[in-house]
């Protein structure tokens, strides 16, 4: 079944259940760390027209692009937990160690894998207007791996100001023109 998409109307046998009443059930919450941190990435893939296989838990890279690798990282300042003050975005931008997919091994040095970072923020920052399904609520950074490795080498995270020294916020619909004029850029 891996690397197959599922049919939302495929029975899940023996419950009287179907994939969409799965999915309804474990993704709902957007708003929560881990399912904003995917729904991120199905974001960028959408915004790419790069969705074309499931997503892979662990893999080096969240996306890929043409022949490059893209991490795709979210933040927010609504959580999904009752807050008593807004949080501060930051990033993970941590060098990791390359599971190699053969058994259960890893590379020996850790390092940055993909080419490219896009950070997304999810801003707003009123609790009873926030709607992750909503992309005028989000930007979006986009840095070469390059200059984090540059500037920021072992750093293990970037927050939002930071980062916006390094790279200007874009819309959802600027993501793949803005993505392609770096990489042109970069290839001259």
């Amino acid at each position: 079944m891996e690397g197959h998409f599922l049919a939302e109307n495929q029975m899940i046998q023996g419950t009287g259940k179907n994939v969409l009443d799965y999915w309804k059930w474990a993704y709902s919450t957007v708003l929560n760390n881990r399912e904003r941190g995917i729904f991120s990435e199905f974001l960028v893939g959408s915004a790419l027209d790069v969705l074309n296989k499931p997503r892979v838990e662990w893999d080096n890279a969240d996306l890929q692009y043409h022949n490059y690798n893209l991490e795709v990282k979210s933040s927010a300042f609504i959580q999904s937990w009752e807050q008593s003050k807004i949080s501060t975005p930051a990033f993970d931008i941590a060098p990791k160690y390359a599971w190699t997919g053969i058994g259960n091994e890893y590379e020996q040095e850790k390092r940055r894998f993909a080419d490219y970072y896009i950070f997304c923020l999810l801003h707003e920052k009123n609790r009873e207007k926030i709607n992750p399904l909503s992309m005028d609520q989000w930007e979006f950074y986009i840095l070469p791996t390059g200059v984090l490795d540059q500037l920021k080498k072992t750093q293990k995270k970037i927050s939002l100001r930071p980062l916006q020294r390094l790279c200007s916020a874009v819309a959802y619909h600027e993501i793949k023109p803005s993505l392609d004029q770096l990489i042109e850029f970069l290839e001259r």
